[in-house]
């Protein structure tokens, strides 16, 4: 029982954090602005959630502590950025820049 109670609570979570992300999408082809760290960090949070992985799986593959893909979650903006990036590159989030 208590085996199926957590994979109901996952699945609630994934559309929950799914939810998130889509309220911060605009309609320019998918593209999120990333404009603070607490953007960056739901969009994180949500791509981890929706390919079902916890934070220990992607320590574990990663090497980043859980201390540390948790303040990025959480818009901590004292993150290092190369960090940061290698976390993204993990979940198969690319980052592009462009002038406004």
């Amino acid at each position: 029982m208590a085996i199926v109670s957590r994979a109901a609570n996952r699945i609630r979570e994934r559309e929950a954090a799914l939810a998130q992300f889509g309220a911060i999408v605009q309609d320019v082809a998918g593209a999120v602005p990333l404009d603070g760290p607490d953007r960056l960090g739901a969009l994180i949070r949500a791509r981890r959630q929706a390919l079902g992985m916890t934070l220990r799986d992607v320590a574990a593959g990663t090497g980043l502590s859980l201390s540390f893909l948790s303040a990025v979650e959480n818009g901590k903006s004292t993150a290092e950025l190369g960090k940061v990036m290698a976390y993204m590159q993990a979940l198969g989030i690319d980052l592009f820049g462009g002038l406004r």
